[in-house]
Formats: structure tokens, sequence, C-alpha cells
């Protein structure tokens, strides 16, 4: 259970990272961030044994994303600039890694379904071998 509980936590890492960037390099941190979600993404891919599993964690880091770019926007607007463009900016950024987020879910989520599947054939193997 306690390893669940940081490989979860490990997906929120973003938020904080997505309020200190934001304030800091603005919009700029947005052209780094899909690196580290595809790192989680490949975390996730790892730490899981199965789809359930896997799907607990991609949801995870789809709110742990939003969450952050929504309070990194939110910082930058308030303290930084509040005019029109980088209200659309933030939007176009929000939009853009909510997909980035889902197309790497596609991609390692068909890559797990793969392997279980060969996971399980292998199993069945093994046991009609004995």
């Amino acid at each position: 259970m306690k390893k669940w509980v940081i490989r979860i936590g490990a997906n929120y890492f973003i938020v904080p990272l997505c309020g200190i960037m934001y304030l800091t390099a603005g919009a700029v941190f947005f052209l780094f961030l899909p690196f580290l979600q595809l790192f989680f993404c490949y975390q996730n891919y790892k730490w899981s044994h199965d789809l359930k599993s896997w799907l607990l964690l991609q949801i995870n880091m789809l709110i742990a994303a939003m969450f952050g770019n929504y309070t990194g926007a939110r910082l930058f607007l308030s303290f930084i600039s509040n005019d029109a463009e980088s209200q659309i900016i933030f939007i176009f950024i929000f939009q853009v890694d909510m997909w980035i987020v889902l197309l790497l879910s596609l991609v390692s989520g068909g890559a797990k379904l793969i392997s279980c599947k060969r996971g399980k054939k292998r199993l069945k193997e093994q046991r009609e071998s004995f």
C-alpha cells in the first residue's frame, strides 16, 4: 500500500513544479513539461502490473497535469501579466498539454495491453509445460 501512495504521489510532483516554474519562466516551461510527462508515463508503465493499475496511475497523471497547468497559469496571471494574450496562450497550453497526456496514455496503454496479453500467454504456456 505504501508503494502505491508513493507511485501516485510521484505523479503529483508536476503540480508544485508548474507553480514554481510558471512564476519564474512563464510559458517557456511548457516546452519542458512534455519531457517530464513522458518520464512519468514511462514510470507508470513500469510500476503497473496490469491494465487497471496503469489506468489508475495515468488518470492521476492527467489530473496532476490539469491542476498543475491551472495553478501555474493562475499564478502567472495573478502576479506577472493578466492581459488577454496571456490568457489565450495559457488556454492553448492547457489544451495542448491535455492532448499530449492523452496521446502518451494511448501509446503506453497499447503497449501495456500487449505486454499484459503476452504475459498471460507466457504464464499459460509455462503452466502447460509442467
